[in-house]
């Protein structure tokens, strides 16, 4: 009886034995009856040539990333996947991870040159642009690099922001600032535009005892130090709802402006310009005869400042008040 059992489980296993080895050659068989190939090493090889390989092995090629490496070219392999040497079939796609060069960056030098070009270099590198401060410089141009932070020659990472210190060309000359108090005010801007600064605001501040329509208060102060085309504001002695001719021609509710230019034989450059609802307007650029009458008309419910400027140099100013 156990001689039996003992040649049913023999004849079992040698049945499944039988099976096994029948199922392996079977599938070796269909496999090698397929097209297969090895897949070559493709590691330090550039994009061009793994594209190449593959597509005359009849593979099919997938960027699976990018990264920085140390001592591998930029869009060079550095990892490739099936591993060289696996047998795959034909049409299949072989993964690789492509080089994005080193991670570091000399510091390229931007001083003394464009903005513009520093910007270019900044991208070219694999660098950002920070902050920009500007400030004067005699010995930069407008526009120029100063300086910069990293500073030039420093290794950094790629996408470090750089930030650089540009130059506003030479340092405005400087000046003391002249007294204007108890002046007229078409005295003080006179004052103001042929010193070359610019008129700022006009305050109404009235003081019954102090003179009428004269300046009272300066900014930048008297002594104080201003640069050449800096702007002074003004305080003037009036009263918001003053009345007055002030010597003006007015008729129908219209202040006129007048001026007669030389005489002489040449034409002359006329340019007038009026500040009026705080703008300034150009209202002649132009030439003119000599001996022509400049005339300007402005409504008399508004104030205005007129300045003509003749041959390049400033004429006259009139200030035009509402009352």
């Amino acid at each position: 009886m156990l001689f039996r059992i003992f040649k049913i489980f023999f004849l079992i296993g040698v049945f499944v034995l039988l099976a096994g080895l029948s199922a392996y050659y079977t599938m070796t068989f269909i496999i090698k009856g397929e097209d297969t190939v090895v897949v070559p090493d493709l590691t330090g090889k550039d994009v061009v040539t793994v594209l190449e390989v593959l597509s005359e092995m009849d593979l099919h090629t997938k960027v699976k990333g990018a990264d920085f490496h140390v001592s591998v070219p930029k869009n060079f392999v550095i990892f490739q996947d099936p591993m060289p040497g696996y047998t795959i079939k034909k049409g299949r796609e072989v993964q690789v991870v492509i080089s994005k060069g080193t991670s570091t960056v000399q510091m390229p030098n931007f001083s003394g040159i464009e903005l513009a070009q520093a910007k270019i270099i900044i991208d070219e590198n694999g660098l950002c642009t920070g902050s920009i401060s500007r400030t004067h410089a005699d010995l930069f141009k407008t526009g120029w690099v100063i300086a910069q932070a990293p500073r030039a020659g420093t290794l950094v990472n790629k996408g470090q922001c750089v930030n650089l210190l540009v130059s506003l060309g030479e340092i405005p000359a400087e000046y003391k600032m002249f007294d204007l108090v108890s002046m007229g005010l078409d005295e003080a801007i006179l004052a103001i535009e042929k010193n070359g600064l610019s008129l700022g605001e006009i305050k109404r501040v009235y003081d019954h005892k102090l003179p009428k329509n004269v300046i009272t208060g300066q900014d930048p102060r008297f002594g104080y130090r201003v640069k050449a085309g800096g702007r002074v504001d003004l305080v003037l002695n009036r009263k918001p709802d003053q009345g007055g001719g002030g010597g003006l021609l007015e008729s129908n509710g219209l202040h006129v402006f007048r001026h007669r230019l030389d005489d002489g034989f040449l034409k002359q450059k006329v340019v007038a310009e009026v500040i009026i609802f705080n703008e300034k307007f150009t209202l002649i650029d132009g030439y003119m005869k000599p001996g022509e009458e400049v005339m300007l008309i402005f409504p008399m419910d508004q104030d205005s400042t007129i300045f003509l400027y003749v041959d390049g140099k400033l004429e006259k100013a009139t200030v035009f008040n509402e009352w």
